[in-house]
């Protein structure tokens, strides 16, 4: 009996040495799990964007390259999506890129941003002070540029500025997007009122200026199909789209599609960038927003031909053809005074604008 209660002695002491064996190894285990978890995902950025597949992975991957403790998650949400998340108090961003610029005024006039002044920002470029409390910044532009068919109308004597769409050559024979119909059409509808209103502080400019344009137009396109489909069969000569659209339009197939940055500026849809109030990253926040003003804008227009808002366009950057020559310049937006005023403006150009420019004449 006393040898069997040694050897059973012996056998639990066995027993007791490797449970503590493992527990060991699992401690162990469980230090080097969380101290993996710590170094690599211990921070973590979260930027709402409406933005391409592609581009919001270039961003991520990016980022987290220059920021080895910073786990980067992209939710990719449209304008409308990510209102309402920053609204409810749901979400946990820290940073909006590549919203509209209207979308940012208003959440700018909710107070659903926080106030950052990036480093890339130019006192002299025309979209500096577009939102002056730096609730939010222009990081990306697609100034409206006038389209037309090559194999149609020669490229020497197409329109090369605004006023040459006045010309009685052009009449009936310009297409625009329907500001009723379309939001791209809408916005450059804005765009020319919000110039007046800079440049005179009134916008009968502005609606002058509509109804001459009204004289030339022979139909207002419903979407940039249309529009494109009345240029390719000839019905229409001249046309007015974002350069960007144009660009994509004529890298899928339209290669009889050329253009011409009107000489004195136009309107531009305009992305922007803004800093999430309550971002609890707001340190992250701040230098993902320095990335957006040069390097992500930049392959901003490489990989979706929009413009960056602050300083030149590399152009070693891009291959040949990417671009046709650039010359763009932009007027500066003025998204709150729109966003309080668009309806109105709409309803007075469908009031005094549509169908009555004919009466100049």
């Amino acid at each position: 009996m006393r040898l069997t209660g040694q050897i059973l002695s012996r056998g639990a002491d066995k027993g007791r040495r490797r449970l503590t064996q493992l527990a060991h190894a699992l401690v162990v285990c469980l230090v080097v799990v969380l101290s993996a978890c710590e170094g690599s995902g211990g921070r973590t950025l979260v930027v709402y964007s409406p933005l391409s597949p592609e581009m919001v992975r270039y961003a991520e991957d990016r980022f987290e390259q220059m920021w080895a403790d910073v786990d980067v998650r992209m939710v990719r949400l449209d304008d409308a999506a990510a209102m309402e998340r920053i609204r409810s108090g749901r979400g946990d961003g820290d940073v909006w890129w590549g919203a509209a610029s209207d979308v940012l005024a208003e959440a700018s006039r909710d107070s659903l941003l926080e106030s950052f002044r990036p480093s890339w920002i130019e006192a002299g470029s025309a979209m500096a002070g577009a939102n002056d409390d730096d609730h939010w910044q222009a990081a990306s532009v697609s100034p409206f540029v006038i389209v037309f068919n090559r194999e149609v109308t020669q490229i020497s004597r197409a329109p090369r500025d605004w006023a040459d769409l006045f010309h009685p050559r052009w009449r009936g024979g310009v297409v625009v997007l329907d500001p009723a119909k379309d939001g791209t059409g809408a916005a450059f509808l804005s765009g020319v009122i919000e110039h007046a209103v800079l440049e005179d502080g009134d916008p009968v400019a502005g609606f002058d200026w509509l109804t001459r344009l009204d004289a030339s137009v022979g139909a207002y396109a419903a979407d940039s199909e249309e529009l494109m489909r009345m240029l390719e069969k000839g019905d229409a000569l001249i046309g007015i789209l974002p350069v960007h659209v144009a660009e994509r339009l004529r890298h899928d197939g339209a290669g009889w599609l050329h253009y011409n940055h009107p000489e004195t500026g136009s309107p531009a849809l305009v992305l922007g960038v803004a800093m999430l109030r309550g971002s609890p990253e707001p340190d992250l926040a701040q230098e993902f927003i320095e990335m957006t003003g040069v390097e992500l804008a930049t392959e901003l227009a490489a990989g979706d031909w929009w413009l960056p808002a602050h300083g030149p366009l590399s152009k070693a950057r891009y291959p040949e053809g990417h671009f046709l020559p650039v010359s763009a310049i932009p007027w500066r937006p003025n998204p709150a005074l729109s966003g309080e005023e668009a309806g109105n403006w709409l309803a007075q150009w469908e009031r005094d604008v549509r169908g009555r420019g004919g009466s100049l004449y």
